[in-house]
């Protein structure tokens, strides 16, 4: 029952180059997009946002830009951009634990800011759910060794009170990706159809 627009952020799909800006210019991107189907008349009733992984913390970003959108789905987000690069550096790098210092990480993350002319620190998911006034719901996995499931606890404690964390027990970031049985899409339609459809 609801009108779906698939998305291709920064670095996927065809229309634009390989950098990405972890959600901070995404945002300003989905909200140009918004505006578009408003001006097609494409949008009716309320807006809600879906987003795994990097999309998660990027439709936070996006809610915490754009009043327009009224529910966000954040699947396995990051709580911020340092700290998911960091973790991954050292854990998915080969001798990435004993190479790749804090400091190495700076100095890449400062690289990667200045390729992709963004601020580092604006990637922050923690912030910009303190600004976000649609209610967020926070799925994650126990199992995830991409994005740990400790980041969506941080989000949740960072928030306004307007989000509501559920936890899969086992799940690995693929399986939130897969959803082979339906756990994330049932929890997100119960949360749309919450959020979206009831009455003011």
């Amino acid at each position: 029952g609801y009108r779906a627009v698939l998305v291709d952020l920064r670095g996927h799909g065809f229309s634009s180059d390989a950098k990405l800006t972890y959600g901070v210019q995404e945002a300003q991107d989905l909200s140009l997009v918004v505006d578009s189907l408003e001006a097609n008349q494409l949008i009716v009733g309320r807006l809600g946002v879906y987003g795994f992984s990097y999309g998660a913390a990027s439709a936070v970003q996006f809610a915490a830009y754009d009043p327009r959108v009224d529910a966000v789905v954040a699947v396995a987000p990051f709580a911020s951009l340092r700290r998911a690069a960091a973790y991954l550096a050292q854990t998915r790098i080969p001798w990435g634990r004993n190479w790749m210092t804090p400091q190495r990480v700076d100095e890449a993350l400062a690289v990667a800011s200045e390729e992709a002319q963004f601020d580092i620190d604006q990637a922050d998911t923690r912030k910009a759910i303190q600004r976000t006034q649609a209610p967020v719901l926070l799925v994650h996995g126990t199992g995830d060794r991409v994005v740990q499931h400790q980041n969506s606890f941080d989000l949740h404690f960072s928030s306004a009170g307007n989000s509501e964390l559920r936890i899969i027990p086992g799940a690995t970031h693929n399986d939130l990706n897969t959803d082979k049985n339906g756990t994330v899409a049932s929890l997100a339609s119960e949360w749309f159809e919450m959020h979206l459809t009831a009455e003011s």
